[in-house]
């Protein structure tokens, strides 16, 4: 599964397909062969479930908020992020060992 990959510019480009109203923000595995399912405790309405993901993002990969940018997907359950101050390997192994120790 590749839901991460490098950036020209240097920064983490991640894919997330976005479920919202769910019960609480989480990770639900891999979706299709290069994204990330991530349930939602947010509706999708004015930005507040992209909100959501990014603030389950910085706390998940220990980045503050700023480092973090919705470059497509605004309003699709598709959607792209980039992450500044973090590297592809870092990203990859704390994908890994969470999809790898949760319970499903």
């Amino acid at each position: 599964m590749s839901c991460a990959r490098l950036a020209p510019n240097g920064e983490v480009l991640l894919r997330i397909k976005a479920v919202p109203n769910a019960p609480q923000t989480r990770f639900d595995g891999p979706y299709g062969e290069d994204a990330l399912k991530l349930r939602v405790h947010a509706p999708p309405v004015d930005g507040a479930a992209n909100d959501e993901i990014i603030r389950f993002l910085a706390d998940f990969f220990d980045l503050k908020r700023r480092d973090l940018r919705l470059v497509s997907g605004e309003k699709s359950r598709d959607k792209v992020f980039s992450m500044g101050g973090t590297s592809l390997e870092i990203v990859n192994t704390q994908i890994a060992r969470h999809l790898h120790h949760s319970p499903r």
